[in-house]
């Protein structure tokens, strides 16, 4: 653990860290996650309820990200001489970044309403007990705290623009 995580931040705010660490950062998270979610049978209502608060919090601020990225787009056209590849059908840059940009514009209201989503079975998932039956042989020893004694994280409430923390 680096001092920058002692003190909540994450890895990637270490200086020097990239744009693209950062981003194969949560890519990585992602697919750990999909394959902890898939080898955990006793995974527990309260589990799901810890998941779907930190993906609430994630996916509240990929507007944030799709804006800033269509912000280095636009800035690069004042700052870059850009030009194409050649591997795309479009040859002009500007194009390329209007077309990105589109894309990116495109996404706000969908990640919103997934967010409302995710929140929304979150706060579902926050009331569902899990008992064990009768006949359940309970471990005498736990060598991790159990999901309800774990804190989730607090889900921002959408601000008059959004999701946004």
């Amino acid at each position: 653990m680096t001092p920058t995580q002692r003190d909540g931040g994450s890895p990637t705010d270490e200086p020097g860290a990239t744009l693209a660490q950062s981003a194969a950062d949560a890519d990585n998270a992602v697919i750990r996650l999909v394959h902890q979610l898939a080898s955990n049978p006793a995974a527990t209502p309260a589990d799901v309820d810890v998941v779907l608060a930190h993906l609430a919090n994630t996916v509240a601020t990929l507007p944030q990200v799709t804006q800033r990225l269509a912000l280095v787009l636009d800035r690069s056209q004042s700052i870059w001489e850009l030009s194409m590849d050649g591997m795309t059908s479009t040859t002009d840059p500007d194009v390329a970044v209007a077309t990105a940009r589109a894309h990116l514009d495109a996404l706000d209201q969908p990640l919103r309403e997934a967010y409302r989503h995710l929140n929304a079975a979150r706060n579902e998932a926050a009331h569902i007990r899990a008992n064990p039956p009768e006949d359940y042989d309970q471990p005498t020893t736990r060598s991790r705290p159990r999901p309800e004694e774990r804190d989730a994280p607090h889900s921002p409430a959408p601000g008059p623009r959004g999701p946004y923390r």
